[in-house]
């Protein structure tokens, strides 16, 4: 099994070196590593050797690690022997005053994980779960290094991620910045975002900037919902309960002054799914408000359950069939916690809207084809019998 992950972290290679040496400290960030226990005298340097428990899911995993390569500042190696044998390695590299860390792990599963077969799912749920411990690194990282609230030499940094409209880069040291790739202005969206949050909503906290296609805001550090489902998919019960809340909060926003004149029950967001929200330590942060209006609160409810039963899913077979498995158990967990009456009402016209997304990517539309299709419970023809 091979898996990668990489972040970019607003420190010098010094500074990121301080935290990444302290190999004790791993078990602070690294999720699956349960215990290190120190087998040598020393606790830093080549030839280092240590034993550890990692959980795999309900199974805990124990194995000993040595270091081979000890590169100050650069990087580390270790080799793992035990009943899941391997390499990990993480190297450092200067980019101006930022560093990017890579992490890169080779093991090899036994036959009762699954074996070759396993490690094909297993690399992209392994790699979803790096990326996560990465980012709580990186906040323990900046703990060591604050930095001031104010940075007006920010300058547009690495991608930290992409959508279907534009892309998200680092700006400065604790902030983000977001165009479309069309450069259409995001003045409205960027305008409720502020409201929502001067309302206690938890989106990430907007700054201003000259640039009306362009959104700065506070960075999120945190896995995705998505990727934490990826990871942990015995959370998702507690997942859907945090989606279906997340609804409730978005009702108690009043509807912005110059929203009045549009016709709604109040505020919706129509993209709220595990891909759009961020686990902070200050709780989930709910990100991607193009589609965001006025509208009916079912709707915006049942949309949520469409995107979980639609949206495309990448990776090799196995992890999509695994991915799927547990898209289907939480759609059926946030229906309950939101109604499952709630969302029969409305998700034929959820279904509906999200066919009118120009976006929508043709593996997408033929599943919310065939969700719609079997919401009207009667026969009907294919799209292609007329053509």
């Amino acid at each position: 099994m091979r898996a990668h992950a990489s972040i970019e972290i607003d420190a010098n290679t010094s500074e990121v070196w301080l935290e990444l040496s302290d190999l004790a400290s791993h078990v602070a960030w690294i999720n699956a590593l349960e215990t290190l226990d120190f087998v040598s005298d020393d606790h830093r340097g080549e030839g280092v050797v240590f034993d550890v428990e990692v959980g795999i899911g309900p199974l805990k995993v124990k194995g000993r690690m040595t270091v081979d390569r000890w590169d100050t500042g650069v990087a580390i190696s270790v080799v793992q022997e035990g009943s899941v044998p391997g390499n990990a390695s993480v190297v450092l590299t200067q980019r101006g005053n930022r560093t990017r860390l890579s992490w890169d792990e080779h093991f090899e599963l036994p036959w009762w994980l699954g074996g070759t077969a396993g490690a094909f799912a297993t690399r992209w749920i392994r790699s979803r779960a790096m990326r996560r411990d990465l980012a709580r690194f990186r906040i323990r990282v900046q703990q060591r290094n604050p930095t001031t609230e104010d940075e007006p030499d920010a300058v547009v940094g690495s991608l930290v991620g992409s959508g279907r409209h534009g892309d998200v880069h680092d700006f400065g040291r604790n902030r983000v910045i977001r165009r479309n790739r069309n450069r259409a202005s995001l003045s409205a969206e960027r305008d409720l975002m502020k409201w929502v949050f001067d309302h206690g909503y938890p989106v990430p906290r907007v700054h201003e900037h000259p640039d009306e296609t362009a959104i700065v805001m506070d960075r999120v550090d945190g896995p995705s919902m998505l990727d934490d489902l990826t990871a942990r998919p015995w959370k998702l019960g507690e997942h859907a309960h945090t989606l279906a809340q997340l609804h409730e909060l978005l009702d108690q926003v009043p509807v912005p002054p110059d929203r009045l004149a549009f016709k709604g029950e109040g505020l919706v967001h129509l993209d709220l799914h595990p891909g759009n929200i961020l686990l902070s330590s200050d709780g989930p942060m709910v990100i991607n408000w193009a589609n965001a209006g006025v509208g009916q609160r079912g709707l915006d409810r049942a949309m949520t359950w469409v995107l979980m039963k639609t949206d495309n899913v990448e990776g090799n077979l196995a992890y999509r069939g695994a991915i799927l498995a547990v898209r289907e158990r939480i759609a059926r967990r946030y229906r309950d916690a939101v109604g499952a009456d709630v969302v029969s009402a409305n998700a034929t016209n959820a279904a509906e809207l999200r066919m009118l997304d120009a976006n929508l990517r043709r593996d997408e539309a033929d599943a919310v084809f065939r969700l719609a299709r079997s919401l009207q419970n009667r026969p009907t023809h294919s799209r292609t019998d007329d053509v």
